[in-house]
């Protein structure tokens, strides 16, 4: 079972820890994470994409858009 480390909060918000308070933190990161699929795998049929591929291009499209310099990622 996967838990999210306490400090993921902070490395996904820049450091900067935006909308996420203290209090916050403390009560709702570091359980175990529970998800069930097989509902739509099962009876809806759902084909979901590797996580790999979905971030690869979630990160393509921002280089697309322009909201990030291909100079600046390099850094």
């Amino acid at each position: 079972m996967k838990v999210i480390d306490k400090k993921m909060p902070v490395m996904v918000t820049g450091g900067t820890g935006v909308g996420f308070t203290r209090k916050y933190v403390s009560r709702n990161v570091g359980y175990p994470i529970k998800f069930d699929n097989s509902y739509s795998k099962e009876d809806l049929g759902m084909i979901y994409i590797p996580i790999e591929q979905t971030v690869k291009e979630h990160f393509q499209q921002i280089l697309d858009d322009g909201f990030l310099d291909k100079k600046e990622s390099g850094k």
